[in-house]
């Protein structure tokens, strides 16, 4: 008898695995991947170190919105989109993001940035934290007539903050502030309600092993009468062994409190309360089953026991969560894979190449979850999505097409999706099959009028990445206002961030970008086109302004056509020209014409300096260096701001010399070389 019961017992197992295997085969039929690449990570040592998310780097720009604050911490969450952004009905808007000036690998600095759209005008940038000790990954809320936010202090303690009012600078810590025990807060405040719900992962592997907990406070954060509760669920019977470090998002709405979490090595599950999170009230419902319980990194993923490690189809953690009117839930994910073919390391490789996304609602149930592969944009439409992306695939800890956030318009409940994802041919070698190529990030939108059931096309809504802006992290307010969707992100000029543990990118600014995107944004539309020039004799030098576009036709106005997006032009004889700019994008195309005046030609010795002078880069932090060749008169230097306004006078030395502009505001100047016979022209970018 015993015999038999062993045999029945093991014949489940084998049944079990075959069924998982099976069903992670047909996951993985499902997904599409631009290589086979893959990053190795690693359960943190402390709330510092990346989990399996890494992000950006520098920049000046102020491209695609407005340009609120800046950062040397580039990176801004771990998981899903974080709480970073409130919308009032008055036309005011306050953000929140981890902030710092240090260029140092510790940031001693790092804290919370604010600022505060007053209807107008933002305030001024802010250089400093709120806090006087260190900090990190605020999460902002409005409770009453003030906001409050919440933030870790890496030694496993949430820090409180709250002001006198929205758009206030005068910030008071909470009484209970760093009693709460946690990382990594994510809260919630449902409208006109004192309830505030918080989410902190737990890093005291001692305790709780890195397992979500969360919080409640019933009186706006005077007091707390729920600490520490595991909802359930969480355990090593349900398959978790960890889970932290930002997979998870929370709304309220009334009494009703709404979770989706999970990291990419464990269960995605939702989890609703319609009591205020009182204990007890949970239910918890599974959308996606990862094959391997109490996962750690330490077993060889082999679910078809051949003794080989197989890839396992996951989401990446990076979730969005939504509320229809009907009290419904919604949750979209980023797809990826998990591969552990090393043992005892509690280490295992995702692939950041996996396109797609994970889309769920209540009435698909338990354990069912529809595959949006519409989410992956062929760019330049020649039927292969991947084969314009840089060979080098940057650490961001999700796939291909992830960091959804999403919103909802009340009054007609569509739901506006909003993610990033690689844009063909933009790496800076222009050549994708250079081992460093490094594609660029754009923000891409669609949307749902039916909760679901059909989706629009997704629209590109930065345009920014083919000129080499890498845009990332998105966050949205929960609800659109005024007919727009608000939405904060981050851009710098290079993919990848400075936390990476192979090849981290150099620290520097990475810009904190807000914009209002109007809803006809998410459909096609034509570009803007503009130019401004400046003249010298018979050269001109012609500054692309054009919003919106990718490729660029001049028509100089005397039979002269050109593709570069800045170019110089010279015209043979005194006249007016109509010189016309037509600039493209994807979707359209516009043109601007505007009459350039010629009333003094170019003399020999024009020609002879500028064929003598090099300088470069022409894209530059602040260094920019002077070839001087064959040019015997004494050489001066101007520098002019796109405004026409000059800034600086320097001499120029004979042969090689180098000037730094380190001290000028990021953007576009001219140079302009003056000898006693002579000018010509040359512009620069500078970037911060």
């Amino acid at each position: 008898m015993f015999y038999f019961l062993m045999a029945v017992s093991i014949s489940g197992v084998l049944q079990a695995q075959n069924a998982t295997a099976s069903k992670n085969s047909e996951l993985n039929r499902l997904t599409k991947s631009v290589s086979d690449q893959s990053i190795r990570v690693s359960k943190p040592a402390d709330a510092d170190i990346p989990y399996q998310n890494s992000f950006y780097k520098s920049s000046g720009s102020r491209a695609g919105g407005d340009f609120v604050g800046n950062t040397t911490y580039d990176l801004p969450t771990n998981g899903s989109s974080p709480s970073r952004l409130l919308v009032y009905g008055d036309g005011t808007i306050s953000v929140a993001w981890t902030g710092s000036t240090s260029t140092t690998d510790a940031r001693p600095d790092r804290g919370t940035f604010y600022n505060h759209y007053d209807g107008s005008s933002w305030g001024a940038i802010p250089d400093s934290r709120i806090e006087d000790y260190r900090t990190g990954f605020p999460t902002i809320v409005n409770v009453g007539d003030h906001e409050m936010y919440f933030v870790h202090d890496g030694s496993n303690n949430i820090g409180i903050f709250e002001n006198e009012e929205p758009g206030s600078t005068t910030w008071t810590e909470n009484s209970n502030s760093l009693d709460i025990k946690g990382t990594w807060p994510r809260a919630a405040v449902a409208e006109g309600s004192n309830y505030v719900h918080l989410l902190v992962a737990n890093d005291d592997a001692a305790n709780q092993n890195d397992y979500m907990i969360y919080y409640r406070s019933p009186d706006g954060g005077a007091t707390w009468d729920i600490q520490a509760y595991r909802l359930p669920g969480i355990d090593t019977v349900t398959g978790y062994n960890i889970m932290g470090a930002e997979c998870y998002a929370i709304r309220a709405i009334g009494s009703d409190v709404y979770i989706a979490a999970g990291n990419s090595v464990n269960d995605l599950a939702v989890w609703k309360s319609t009591s205020n999170g009182d204990v007890g009230s949970w239910t918890r419902t599974r959308l996606i089953e990862f094959p391997m319980p109490n996962f750690d990194g330490n077993t060889v993923s082999d679910i078809t026991g051949d003794g080989v490690a197989d890839t396992l189809t996951s989401h990446d953690g990076s979730i969005a969560l939504a509320i229809d009117d009907e009290g419904m839930m919604h949750v979209w994910a980023g797809v990826t894979r998990i591969l552990d073919d090393v043992a005892d390391d509690a280490g295992w490789s995702y692939f950041p190449g996996v396109a797609g996304m994970w889309y769920w609602n209540e009435t698909f149930g338990a354990d069912s979850v529809q595959y949006l592969d519409f989410t992956l944009v062929d760019w330049d439409g020649d039927g292969d999505p991947f084969l314009g992306i840089g060979a080098d695939l940057p650490n961001y800890g999700c796939g291909f097409t992830s960091m959804p956030a999403v919103t909802i318009d009340p009054l007609t409940g569509i739901m506006y999706v909003v993610y990033t994802q690689m844009i063909e041919y933009t790496d800076y070698f222009e050549d994708p099959t250079i081992e460093e190529a490094q594609s660029f990030r754009d923000l891409f939108g669609f949307y749902t009028t039916d909760n679901g059931l059909s989706w629009s096309t997704p629209i590109n809504l930065s345009y920014l990445a083919e000129q080499n802006y890498e845009n990332v992290s998105p966050t949205l307010f929960w609800s659109t206002v005024d007919n727009k969707v608000h939405t904060l992100w981050m851009q710098d000029q290079e993919p990848g961030n400075s936390l990476e543990n192979e090849t981290p990118d150099a620290i520097g600014n990475n810009d904190i970008i807000y914009r209002g995107f109007d809803y006809s944004r998410f459909e096609p539309y034509d570009p803007t086109a503009d130019y401004s020039f400046i003249t010298t004799n018979n050269q001109v030098v012609f500054d692309n302004l054009s919003v919106d576009a990718s490729e660029y036709l001049w028509d100089f106005g005397d039979g002269e056509l050109g593709n570069l997006k800045d170019p110089t032009h010279i015209y043979a004889s005194v006249g007016a020209y109509l010189a016309c700019l037509t600039a493209t994008n994807v979707y359209g195309e516009d043109q601007t014409c505007k009459t350039v005046n010629i009333t003094q030609t170019t003399n020999i010795d024009d020609l002879t300096l500028d064929k003598n002078i090099s300088v470069y880069p022409t894209l530059t932090a602040g260094n920019v260096t002077i070839e001087v060749k064959a040019v015997t008169s004494d050489l001066n230097l101007e520098v002019y701001s796109i405004q026409g306004e000059k800034i600086m006078q320097v001499p120029v030395e004979q042969a090689s010399s180098q000037i730094n502009l380190s001290n000028l505001a990021a953007g576009k100047y001219f140079l302009k070389f003056i000898s006693h016979s002579a000018v010509t022209i040359r512009q620069i970018d500078l970037v911060k």
